[in-house]
């Protein structure tokens, strides 16, 4: 090709060539921005990550009319540790009907960090229980789950 061939190209297409640079510095240009973004991400670590406690009655766990027939009333919660460090919970099994409340049971549990506890509480039934509520409380953090009790009849 000679040098007068290649100077008509150029002249007839004269937008194309700082048009074809400019988009290759804005695609350089973004590529780099997005690598300084995701580095600037990995320095996030877990302990600036939220601390909860989840407390929740376990999936399985179901109140039946009949369940004052017996002599216990049984059921199950869990308490998952989310809170970065390792963690002994006070709650208290509180049962209350009409305005009163009775502590049926304080206790004491550890659970680590990330980890989940499931406690199955037995609960004799000396009292009328139906058309009451059983709140498991967790005195460290104020956090409480209800459970209602059907009518026993």
């Amino acid at each position: 090709m000679s040098f007068n061939k290649l100077n008509k190209i150029l002249q007839k297409n004269s937008l194309l060539i700082p048009v074809f640079l400019l988009t290759i510095f804005f695609v350089f240009s973004f590529i780099y921005f997005l690598s300084l973004a995701s580095s600037s991400n990995k320095n996030i670590s877990y302990a600036n990550a939220e601390a909860y406690t989840e407390l929740y009655f376990t999936p399985t766990q179901t109140v039946k009319k009949n369940i004052f027939l017996i002599n216990n009333l049984k059921f199950s919660f869990a308490i998952h540790n989310v809170e970065s460090n390792d963690i002994t919970y006070t709650y208290q099994i509180i049962f209350s009907k009409n305005g009163k409340r009775i502590i049926l049971k304080q206790n004491n549990v550890f659970v680590e960090n990330n980890q989940t506890k499931v406690l199955v509480e037995s609960i004799p039934v000396t009292k009328d229980y139906s058309n009451g509520k059983i709140t498991v409380l967790i005195l460290n953090n104020n956090q409480q789950i209800t459970l209602h009790l059907p009518n026993a009849s």
